[in-house]
C-alpha cells in the first residue's frame, strides 16, 4: 500500500498500491471490518514499493468524491446514485 485514507464521514476507506489502482472499501455497520466496493485504474505506471513515490488522493468533505492526480488533468471518482464509483477527468 502506498497511500490510504478514511473519508471525512467515516463510511469509506480507500488505498493505492504499486499497481496504479485505487481500491475503495465501505465500512460495515459496526465499523469492525470493510467490504470491497471497487478498484479504479488511476495511473498507467507501476511503482516500486520503496517509498519513493506516493500515489496520493484526497476525499472531499461529502465523503463520496475522491480527488486524484491525473496525467494531464485532475480526476474525480464519485459515488453515483446507483451506487457505482465513476471516474471523470
Amino acid at each position: 500500500m502506498l497511500s490510504g485514507q478514511v473519508d471525512p464521514t467515516g463510511q469509506f476507506v480507500a488505498s493505492t498500491g504499486t499497481d496504479g489502482f485505487i481500491n475503495i472499501y465501505k465500512f460495515t455497520e459496526n465499523k469492525d471490518s470493510v467490504q470491497f466496493q471497487t478498484k479504479v485504474k488511476i495511473c498507467d505506471k507501476k511503482f516500486a514499493n520503496d517509498g519513493t513515490y506516493d500515489l496520493g488522493f484526497q476525499f472531499l468533505q461529502d465523503g463520496e468524491t475522491i480527488l486524484i492526480p491525473g496525467q494531464k488533468s485532475i480526476g474525480f471518482i464519485s459515488l453515483s446514485e446507483d451506487g457505482e464509483w465513476e471516474l471523470e477527468h
